[in-house]
């Protein structure tokens, strides 16, 4: 099956990639890594730049051909709404067997239950069916059937002549050759290369959805820059000293997950609780009886002492309290020193700290 067809917002499109998905459920690894793709608020991110990709060719076509804007405080209306209302969707999921998924939920309360699954880690094949119900064609159908009939009255109906009507066409033929879309005649000689429309542009705003939306966005903002930053301390190497035997510093999300499965429940459910882990640090090499996990989060981290004939200890430290003892060569939180590696670059490992505070 072709990759675009794959992809259509049809009833044969959708019962292909179901079946395809439900294959990558019972394939544990094949699973997680999809998972893990999901987790950087994947769904949020894509929704909002393929609504605004939709938008835009939109708004080029209405600029261009019809000499029409998109009018975000009115035009936008029925997204908002379709968006934030509640309502009951069926979703009929034919692969072995018959099921429903019936919801009363908005679209916004469904993305904010998925993104939650997701960063967890419970993201389930269930939770894969729910999510493949929101599409593009639910979200903007409303919109695009105003659209047209927008078009209709303040375009086509008030034209009288042959002539006006022939010069919509060709704008129009002239913005389809240009966008890639086939069109009825050759690219007109006055068009759309010489119109100023920037390439890049937001028309609509999903965070405006959200009630929190604002957070949500300076959220997303704060996160992705500090992937980067461990992203960047990772590839560099340069926390470890020569010898990296019983070391890890890593963002795999995957990897990540792994862990968390692997230390008690009551451990990694605080940790779960408390938002997405970001990067992840394990020292096990002057240790022997014990190890130390550092689970790097948004404000801060967890650290976690690992002692092999008694309890763990885990600790959220705030990034803003941490401190470094260049003369004890430590890393100090309420005037204790927590932290000593003599194979750690610990002036880095706090540069690191200090960077990621400032995020």
């Amino acid at each position: 099956m072709k990759v675009m067809l794959f992809f259509e917002d049809t009833i044969y499109a959708e019962k292909e990639r179901t079946k395809v998905y439900k294959k990558l459920y019972y394939k544990e690894d094949e699973w997680k890594r999809f998972t893990a793709d999901l987790s950087e608020h994947t769904i949020i991110i894509s929704l909002n730049k393929h609504i605004n990709k939709l938008l835009r060719s939109l708004d080029k076509l209405a600029q261009v051909a019809f000499n029409l804007n998109i009018d975000p405080e009115t035009d936008l209306k029925s997204i908002k709404e379709v968006l934030t209302s509640n309502h009951s969707s069926y979703k009929g999921l034919l692969i072995d067997e018959t099921k429903s998924s019936i919801t009363d939920d908005s679209i916004i309360q469904q993305i904010k239950y998925l993104e939650n699954k997701i960063e967890k880690n419970e993201f389930e094949f269930k939770d894969y069916q729910r999510l493949s119900s929101l599409t593009l064609t639910t979200i903007m159908e409303k919109f695009i059937e105003d659209f047209v009939m927008n078009f209709w009255t303040k375009v086509i109906a008030p034209q009288n002549a042959y002539k006006e009507l022939a010069n919509i066409e060709s704008n129009f033929t002239d913005f389809c050759n240009v966008e890639g879309l086939p069109s009825l005649e050759q690219l007109c000689s006055q068009g759309y290369n010489n119109r100023n429309i920037p390439e890049e542009y937001k028309i609509f705003d999903l965070f405006s959805c959200f009630e929190d939306g604002k957070k949500i966005e300076e959220q997303i903002r704060i996160e992705n820059n500090l992937i980067e930053l461990f992203k960047s301390y990772e590839e560099k190497g340069i926390l470890f000293k020569e010898n990296k035997d019983g070391l890890t510093f890593t963002t795999d999300t995957v990897f990540i997950n792994n862990h968390l499965n692997t230390i008690p429940n009551n451990d990694a459910t605080t940790i779960k609780n408390k938002g997405r882990v970001l990067a992840y640090f394990h020292d096990q090499k002057e240790w022997y009886e014990r190890h130390v996990d550092i689970f790097f989060m948004k404000k801060g981290f967890y650290f976690r002492l690992d002692a092999k004939m008694s309890t763990s200890k885990l600790t959220f430290i705030p990034y803003n309290k941490i401190e470094f003892d260049r003369i004890k060569k430590g890393l100090k939180y309420k005037n204790e020193i927590f932290y000593q590696s003599s194979q750690i670059n610990l002036e880095a490992f706090y540069n690191l700290i200090r960077n990621a505070n400032n995020q």
